[in-house]
């Protein structure tokens, strides 16, 4: 007959022990977790990603279309309880001196509905995109 096995609890206190091990070398950081965070964040490198145009949008293909500063976002609506599932795009784009606003909208997973506005000014598209936002 084979020798019976050894129990498990006679391992437990060696993991035991270097869990204490570890935590114990592991420096607690100083101060407040929130301060330690602002001060990552301040640190982070400061250069701006660039968004690209949603492909939906005609003007994704016109050379020199871009997005006007920070004036993009998509939103999404989430309800389980009424099965909805929803999204919006909003951009405002800028393209040889003038200034659209995108709009697209419905369910996730469908292209949806779209539409694109021409403004003859930066202030009508902002306003615009405010309205929207």
């Amino acid at each position: 007959m084979p020798p019976k096995r050894k129990s498990a609890r006679a391992q437990a206190p060696v993991k035991e022990k270097k869990l204490k091990e570890e935590l114990e070398l592991k420096p607690e950081p100083e101060g407040d977790g929130l301060q330690c965070t602002v001060a990552a964040l301040k640190a982070a490198p400061k250069e701006k990603l660039k968004s690209k145009i949603d492909s939906a949008c005609p003007l994704s293909s016109v050379d020199g279309a871009k997005i006007h500063e920070d004036y993009d976002c998509m939103l999404n609506q989430t309800n389980i309880g009424h099965n909805n599932n929803k999204f919006y795009i909003i951009q405002l784009i800028e393209h040889s001196g003038k200034y659209s606003c995108w709009n697209r909208w419905g369910r996730v997973g469908e292209p949806g509905q779209s539409k694109l506005s021409n403004f003859p000014s930066l202030e009508a598209a902002k306003k615009d995109f405010e309205k929207k936002f």
